[in-house]
């Protein structure tokens, strides 16, 4: 978010008389340089929470608790953040040199119930005033007379209600997610932060590592379909369409394999976001393609061996192919991805363990009943041989 500058460096001549507020105003046309150097790269995705320091795991620690022995108060301690605004603003929540967290009690008592099913929800806000300058750091004991060694900008918890007014604007960022059910009131775990990286945040690092998994599993899984094909020269009807799917989602794994183990993790949420839903809209195109019975036929096979519905196998693809993103709530997509790959995961899986593509549940039941009768009289033929 590019926003106009609103401080100017002071026109220093040889004349003039100094004072506390030029060195003041200085300073601030400094932080203001460099907030509007670092807005020119920020666009609606790459703000908010930074990759942790060289040493950390994390780079924002958060604590909501209800105050014990009160329904309607929530306290709210930001331990330590490090993460830019759409501004440009630099949020540094550091305990090194914060003596103090930052912390908000929060009264629900005169907000009026407004949930459906039990359920409303609010996000935590925290809001950066570069302009108010607060002492941190320890003071040097050596020091005549004693003072606090450096300043920092103001910080502001609030809780509002989620998806109203400009919680991410220029000098906001959304830290977090409280879930109100009657009286009760829960931090939700899910809840994304806006990430400058994937690395920003622990839930999307466990995320990548999963859905990176899910794709090696499902390019084995393919390998072990096709060699079923080409054993048993399968190629018009059913297994055609089976092995058309496999190729296509082996062509695009070989595309974003690089990138994705490479480059990715250190990218926006949306780039890997963006790998699995054009996976999903390239295998609902090749499915589309094929004709009305083609389709028919193999969505009825899947139902037939994992109990996944035609219906149900469409929505879930179309659902992670039209995946809207939103930064300020990247769970949403992210989850959206997780059902299409746990689905497809569990019908790629069960291919792979038949005998051959196309094979039929009544096959089964056919071959297991005719290998019981073959049973029953190789054992009576050896005791009549016995005898």
């Amino acid at each position: 978010m590019i926003l106009p500058r609103k401080y100017l460096p002071i026109n220093w001549t040889g004349s003039m008389k100094f004072s506390e507020a030029h060195f003041i105003e200085n300073e601030q046309s400094i932080y203001d340089a460099i907030r509007d150097t670092i807005s020119i790269s920020i666009n609606t995705y790459n703000y908010g929470v930074l990759p942790p320091f060289l040493g950390q795991n994390r780079s924002i620690d958060i604590q909501i608790n209800q105050r014990s022995g009160s329904d309607q108060f929530v306290q709210i301690v930001l331990n330590g953040l490090n993460a830019v605004t759409s501004g440009g603003l630099r949020i540094s929540i550091n305990p090194k040199y914060d003596s103090e967290a930052v912390m908000y009690t929060h009264s629900f008592a005169a907000e009026a119930f407004s949930g459906t099913n039990d359920e409303q929800i609010f996000d935590v806000v925290l809001r950066v005033i570069p302009e108010e300058r607060v002492p941190v750091g320890d003071p040097d004991p050596e020091e005549v007379p004693p003072r606090v060694p450096y300043v920092g900008p103001k910080y502001v918890l609030n809780v509002l209600p989620a998806n109203q007014g400009n919680s991410d604007g220029a000098t906001h960022l959304t830290v977090g997610r409280i879930i109100r059910h009657g009286d009760q009131f829960l931090i939700d775990e899910n809840y994304i932060p806006p990430c400058t990286a994937v690395i920003s945040h622990p839930i999307l690092l466990q995320y990548y590592r999963n859905f990176g998994d899910a794709l090696s599993t499902l390019q084995a899984d393919s390998l072990k379909i096709i060699a079923k094909i080409q054993l048993r020269h399968q190629h018009p009807g059913l297994s055609g369409t089976i092995n058309m799917l496999c190729r296509e989602l082996l062509s695009y794994i070989a595309d974003i394999q690089f990138e994705y183990q490479n480059m990715v993790r250190h990218q926006p949420p949306i780039v890997m976001i963006g790998c699995f839903s054009t996976l999903a809209s390239r295998l609902l195109v090749v499915v589309n393609c094929f004709s009305t019975v083609e389709r028919e036929e193999l969505l009825n096979y899947f139902y037939q061996w994992i109990d996944v519905t035609p219906g149900n196998f469409g929505r879930v693809l179309a659902q992670c192919a039209g995946i809207i993103y939103q930064h300020q709530n990247s769970y949403e997509s992210i989850d959206s991805i997780a059902k299409f790959l746990d689905m497809l995961g569990v019908v790629w899986k069960r291919l792979s363990t038949l005998e051959y593509i196309g094979q039929r549940k009544d096959n089964i039941v056919i071959t297991e009943q005719s290998e019981m009768r073959q049973s029953s009289s190789g054992i009576r033929q050896k005791w009549k041989t016995i005898d």
